[in-house]
């Protein structure tokens, strides 16, 4: 695939800000590291999981829990100030 070659050349320059992600507790990540490289590009990396793999968090029974997650980092993340 053309998408995944064009994304596998990019290099992101590094951010001072701090980013959250949200892994798929059910979906293989291989050898990559928790935050899968985005420590490289931010400070900090907040590495939350959820449960499902990849395909399946948006389904119901797990979208109520990312949904939750996402709202408590949107305020944790307004609290420190940027908002």
């Amino acid at each position: 695939r053309e998408n995944v070659r064009i994304a596998g050349a990019h290099r992101f320059a590094s951010t001072a800000g701090t980013a959250a992600l949200i892994r798929a507790a059910d979906t293989e990540r291989g050898t990559m590291d928790d935050a899968l490289g985005w420590s490289s590009i931010f400070n900090q990396v907040a590495v939350e999981t959820v449960a499902g793999t990849h395909q399946t968090v948006l389904r119901e029974g797990n979208l109520a829990a990312l949904a939750q997650l996402i709202e408590r980092l949107w305020h944790e993340q307004g609290s420190k100030g940027h908002g």
